[in-house]
């Protein structure tokens, strides 16, 4: 898969996020901190949730999805509890539109990714990965958050001292991979032939 990173200015998409349990809360959570106001649609609305859309005071309507929900919206992120039918219909309507649509609980359906992604100050950085890095992905999130932690905060050794052994875990899996024969692409590496063989 070949991906375009994008930082798109949260405070000027209209987004919709569909699902109310603790998948769709953490979603929640990275939209409103890149400066979004979506608003939620969800039949049942769990208690994390709630508590984002009282403290931000986010419109929710608390119903089940209908045909057209999405329209008008740049963006419509999906945490559909594992519906993968609902995820499918709501990321067909989407794409249709030709608007952006993450599906968390099936990334292979959105053609929007969120990466792992730490503030400082005006400095956004962001991890990501293709698909077969997934692990490396969720492990370098945790790493992420522990080295470089909120802004201003400092880990035991110091702030940002996360960076180095992340840095170093990523090459160790990389080159893993390639003695493996995966060619950083999710598909195998070809080798080639040498002379006279």
């Amino acid at each position: 898969m070949t991906s375009l990173p994008l930082i798109l200015v949260g405070s000027d998409l209209r987004v919709l996020v569909i699902g109310g349990g603790p998948v769709a809360a953490e979603k929640l959570r990275t939209l409103l901190a890149g400066g979004v106001r979506p608003t939620v649609m969800a039949e049942k609305v769990g208690d994390a949730m709630r508590t984002l859309i009282d403290e931000h005071d986010l419109e929710c309507r608390q119903r089940p999805f209908r045909d057209g929900d999405t329209d008008g919206y740049a963006l419509t992120v999906v945490a559909s509890g594992g519906d993968r039918e609902l995820a499918e219909r709501v990321r067909d309507e989407v794409t249709a539109r030709g608007a952006l649509v993450n599906c968390a609980d099936f990334a292979e359906l959105g053609n929007v990714h969120f990466p792992a992604t730490t503030r400082r100050g005006p400095l956004t950085v962001s991890i990501s990965c293709d698909a077969h890095l997934g692990r490396l992905l969720v492990a370098a999130r945790g790493r992420q958050r522990a080295g470089l932690g909120t802004p201003g905060a400092r880990s035991p050794e110091g702030q940002g001292s996360g960076a180095v052994p992340l840095r170093a875990m990523m090459r160790r899996r990389i080159r893993r991979d390639r003695r493996a024969g995966h060619d950083g692409r999710g598909g195998r590496r070809r080798r080639r032939r040498g002379v006279g063989a």
